[in-house]
């Protein structure tokens, strides 16, 4: 489909395989054509400019398959830009990839790649319809994979016997609708237990939402696979979302929880900005001792007294 070519006796499944192969051919060549007879008996099309260029193809054999009969004169006519073979419907099958890889890209840039690489001048219109059916099929491709989730899930397990893999799905739905999975490799967790200080990080998985149940049930799978906070005296850090809060203050009260600082900066930043303090916040932020936090956060409070007890500033 790269580089199409059209001879006499080629053979296609279907009229359709052989419309949509033509229509290939005449837009990498820059040619735009017209249908005389659209049948299921029979295609003819011819030039649309009035070159002599001709094509007859019909059923082959008393089958649903189309064979090219007749092929004959030549396009003498200049590359047309304005191709009513590139529509709508061809613009967004063929450039899924792109918005794939940038699905924020905007008409002016789609309308650009468009002409750059097919040499095809499309109105911003049909740019617009194409984008929004290249987002539909991104969609559905999205949705078929999921479909697949169980699958990779055994494929894994079959592969890698230890790993861990948990998928819950909405069973009150008519199809079965992805919410939730937790995925581990078993080599990432001998990686960590053997190798890693007793930190967690906590992003968590992929969920629906990020809410308290979404947390709490995270959490637990993470517990089972690596060993409770009693036995490994695990430290968790994360960011001040209250539902995680609340989850770590009923599911495990005893667990060290402290905070990712870069979540705390952007706090702190939305009441207390400029360099001074950014530069204070950080020095008190990364001290080793209660002495000089504590000499830093005298200092936080004589550059700008509104930010008010140590505890005010810290948030």
């Amino acid at each position: 489909m790269k580089d199409p070519i059209l001879v006499v006796g080629m053979k296609f499944p279907n009229p359709q395989v052989f419309k949509e192969y033509l229509r290939e051919f005449n837009v990498v060549h820059g040619y735009d054509i017209r249908y005389i007879r659209n049948e299921s008996a029979r295609i003819i099309v011819v030039c649309r400019h009035g070159c002599t260029w001709r094509i007859h193809a019909s059923p082959f054999g008393g089958t649903t398959t189309f064979q090219i009969k007749t092929l004959e004169g030549k396009h003498t006519c200049e590359r047309h830009y304005n191709n009513k073979q590139a529509n709508s419907k061809y613009l967004g099958k063929n450039f899924v990839d792109e918005v794939r890889d940038d699905p924020s890209i905007n008409i002016a840039s789609f309308k650009k790649k468009v002409r750059r690489e097919i040499m095809v001048d499309a109105s911003r219109f049909q740019i617009y319809r194409a984008k929004r059916k290249t987002m539909k099929i991104i969609a559905r491709d999205l949705a078929e994979q999921y479909h697949r989730i169980r699958g990779y899930e055994a494929t894994v397990i079959s592969k890698n016997p230890t790993s861990h893999i948990s998928i819950t799905t909405n069973p009150e739905k008519t199809e079965p609708t992805f919410e939730i999975m937790y995925f581990r490799l078993d080599a990432q967790k001998d990686g960590f237990l053997t190798g890693c200080r007793p930190i967690i990080g906590l992003d968590v998985a992929l969920v629906e939402i990020e809410c308290k149940a979404s947390y709490s049930w995270f959490l637990e799978e993470l517990m089972s696979d690596i060993e409770s906070v009693e036995e490994m005296g695990w430290t968790f850090i994360s960011d001040r979302r209250k539902g995680l809060v609340k989850t770590f203050a009923e599911l495990y009260p005893t667990a060290d929880h402290i905070y990712c600082l870069r979540h705390m900066y952007s706090n702190f930043k939305t009441k207390y900005s400029g360099c001074v303090l950014k530069d204070l916040f950080w020095k008190a932020a990364s001290t080793g001792n209660v002495h000089e936090f504590n000499y830093w956060m005298k200092k936080i409070e004589k550059a700008d007294p509104k930010t008010g007890n140590r505890k005010t500033a810290v948030e």
